[in-house]
């Protein structure tokens, strides 16, 4: 009743009903007392019922809460004054504009707001101040307008930052970076024949001039002209040879290039000339573990070998350092050399025990994968009644629709979890409450820390609705391990996580192609809303996964299909070596689906370790 009357504007009458729900709901009434006071119109009303809030997260919110209420009863210099105070700048210039009718008010706080937006760029707080400059002055000066290009190309939205651009370089303190950030924002929102005009305008200084010259080749090639990119990623190597980044990034993409045309001969040279030319460049480990690659499918396993041992002599931290070490393990084996690659693949398995490469590594020495101390038994946690309490009043506040004071809880309740008790306890709780993916964080603190027993590990691993997932799976015939490392990659099991791109729910599954299977599946009805439930995304992902192992012979080309698309997977195919799942994997253009087929697969394996199926 107080909610409905709140947004009826009846604000005594909202405020009575909301300290009556207060009385009867002890567990809240803290939030409730909060949501009376923010319907109070007089300070002394409202002074007496902050004196009453005692819960340490809810006082956090009093002098928000007296700032909306200064500004829905009216007193918006009084709301902006509060706002200030509260570093809620956004919302005071608002306020402080809503009632400015004089101009040369209105042009001071403006001028206020551009000097913010400028000390704060690329800031969240920068980005809700364009929202109101934006409101509230429709036409901008070309030097306002760089100033929230440079913002907005950090912070959003990119469709903000191209337009303040685009007006932006016509003012007089345009620089040469500028030009670069635009060239390189226009090629992320796909425009890329603007994106390598304007890139084309840089000359000096050279730094900035080869990585205009780099990104303006990405552009063509992304643009569909790979002639044309070809020879502008030539001759971004060729004239930029003292710059370390640009020249280097060149040869790589180049590399690239030619391996997905099948010119491995080719794509070595470019890589070995980056590793040699550029070795403190960070792409020279990369080019090194691509230059080892393509000896190994050569057969050349000797040279393969030293290649990869010598990207882990020279760069012992690198994130390909372990790769390197499982395919040494493999090109010494190639070489005949068991002792060499034995040692190579113990190495990873200590180094790196849940890693992609330890499995591998377990499978080639024909040992027992990696388990965590404690087996599959039942989890014991410890009990925190401060735990207990705080989950009542989270579900309440749910159960009623107060999601933002839940949100307040949450961040709280986690904020304490400092001791490896509190830790686990909060983690555990969390998980049971669907918030996987807060639970994550916590685990994770809680392994780094040092306790990593099997609890921690399933709290860093969780399946939600077990018994679903495993009869979902077991109906198309597919390994539920694969089916949780699948959800654990793609949503953290959270059924409400969306992609940039708009995948939905536990399986990020596209709303087309889940309106395709629902159809196959014989669904009376399709909304694209049904991708929100959990058990209708699982059996359409499902669905989708087993289409993809009917298409395919190994799991790797499965994951890949799943993650990129099938026209992929066919020109992936045709590269030298790729009848081998492991060479397959390894050799594919795309980082984020080459890293996606690996991580899952580790998944799958630290599920079958985790749990019992």
């Amino acid at each position: 009743m107080a909610r409905a009357l709140d947004r009826l504007n009846q604000r005594d009458s909202a405020r009575a009903s909301y300290e009556r729900a207060g009385q009867q709901l002890r567990d809240i009434s803290d939030w409730l007392t909060l949501r009376a006071a923010g319907v109070t119109d007089d300070s002394a009303t409202r002074a007496r019922l902050f004196s009453s809030v005692r819960g340490a997260t809810p006082r956090e919110r009093i002098e928000w809460t007296d700032a909306l209420a200064r500004e829905r009863s009216g007193d918006l210099v009084g709301a902006a004054t509060r706002y200030e105070r509260l570093g809620a700048m956004a919302s005071a210039f608002r306020l402080r504009l809503t009632p400015a009718t004089d101009s040369a008010t209105r042009e001071a706080i403006r001028d206020t707001v551009v000097r913010y937006i400028r000390q704060k760029s690329g800031t969240a707080e920068a980005r809700l101040a364009v929202e109101v400059l934006d409101r509230a002055f429709p036409s901008l000066s070309p030097s306002e307008e760089l100033i929230v290009a440079r913002s907005a190309n950090a912070s959003g939205p990119a469709a903000r930052a191209v337009a303040g651009y685009a007006k932006g370089l016509a003012a007089p303190e345009v620089t040469p970076k500028d030009r670069v950030d635009y060239g390189e924002l226009l090629v992320r929102t796909g425009k890329y024949s603007d994106a390598a005009a304007v890139l084309d305008q840089v000359r000096e200084p050279e730094n900035l001039a080869a990585q205009a010259a780099y990104q303006r080749g990405r552009a063509l090639l992304l643009g569909g002209n790979g002639t044309a990119a070809r020879n502008a990623l030539r001759s971004a190597a060729a004239g930029y040879r003292g710059d370390t980044t640009g020249a280097s990034s060149a040869l790589y993409l180049l590399g690239d290039l030619a391996t997905d045309d099948g010119r491995d001969d080719e794509a070595d040279g470019f890589f070995r000339a980056l590793y040699r030319a550029y070795p403190t460049s960070a792409r020279a480990d990369d080019a090194r573990f691509r230059s080892g690659l393509i000896a190994f499918v050569k057969g050349d396993s000797r040279e393969a070998a030293a290649r990869f041992d010598s990207l882990v002599r020279l760069y012992p931290r690198s994130g390909e350092a372990t790769a390197a070490r499982y395919w040494s393990g493999r090109a010494w084996a190639a070489a005949g050399d068991r002792a060499q690659a034995t040692a190579a693949w113990r190495d990873v398995i200590t180094r790196e025990p849940l890693s992609y490469y330890a499995a591998t590594s377990a499978k080639r020495l024909n040992v027992a994968p990696w388990s965590p101390p404690g087996g599959q038994g039942a989890d014991r946690f410890p009990n925190v009644p401060a735990v207990d309490s705080a989950m009542r009043r989270i579900t309440q506040l749910e159960q009623l629709g107060m999601d933002t004071e839940a949100r307040f809880e949450y961040d709280a309740l986690e904020a304490a979890a400092t001791t490896p008790d509190r830790l686990l306890t909060t983690a555990a709780a969390l998980r049971a409450h669907g918030q996987t993916t807060r639970s994550i964080r916590l685990a994770w603190k809680i392994i780094d820390g040092g306790t990593r027993d099997a609890r921690a590990y399933r709290l860093a691993y969780p399946v939600i609705d077990q018994t679903e997932l495993v009869r979902q799976a077991r109906a198309r015939s597919i390994d539920p391990t694969l089916v949780a490392a699948i959800i654990r990659q793609e949503s953290n099991f959270n059924p409400r996580a969306v992609s940039v791109a708009g995948a939905r729910g536990l399986m990020q599954v596209m709303p087309s192609v889940g309106q395709q299977v629902s159809r196959s599946l014989g669904y009376p009805l399709w909304d694209p809303g049904l991708l929100f439930d959990p058990d209708a995304n699982l059996e359409l992902g499902v669905a989708h996964l087993a289409s993809s192992i009917r298409q395919y012979d190994d799991i790797v080309r499965v994951l890949a299909a799943y993650n990129a698309g099938g026209s992929r997977v066919t020109r992936w195919s045709a590269k030298t070596g790729a009848q081998d799942p492991e060479v397959f994997a390894e050799r594919i253009s795309f980082t984020e689906t080459r890293d996606y087929v690996r991580i899952v697969q580790r998944n799958a394996e630290i599920y079958k370790a985790l749990y019992g199926w």
